[in-house]
């Protein structure tokens, strides 16, 4: 598989989004990114995504206490590291 971060947040909540600080690096943002949630770390669904540069990412609104952001391992090849500095998580009102 590709690279690979994992969220654990500290309770269940409702995403719809996030955003990647790259250190002023943005020629490091992922290019295919592959995004899933689990509300158990052990069952996965993949989430369909809106981004239009590769920084900001929204997707329907998903309970979860796991997301897992891979590259994609057949991604193009890049010149550098894929770099995170911050990840800013949007969410919504819990039910």
């Amino acid at each position: 598989s590709g690279t690979e971060v994992l969220l654990t947040l500290s309770e269940e909540e409702k995403l719809c989004g996030f955003s990647l600080e790259t250190g002023g690096k943005d020629w490091d943002a992922p290019q295919d990114l592959l995004i899933a949630a689990s509300l158990d770390g052990e069952n996965w669904i993949s989430l369909d995504y809106t981004t239009a540069n590769r920084i900001d990412f929204l997707f329907p609104p998903v309970s979860c206490r796991y997301l897992r952001l891979t590259i994609d391992e057949h991604s193009e090849e890049v010149a550098s590291e894929w770099t995170i500095a911050e990840i800013f998580l949007y969410t919504t009102q819990k039910n």
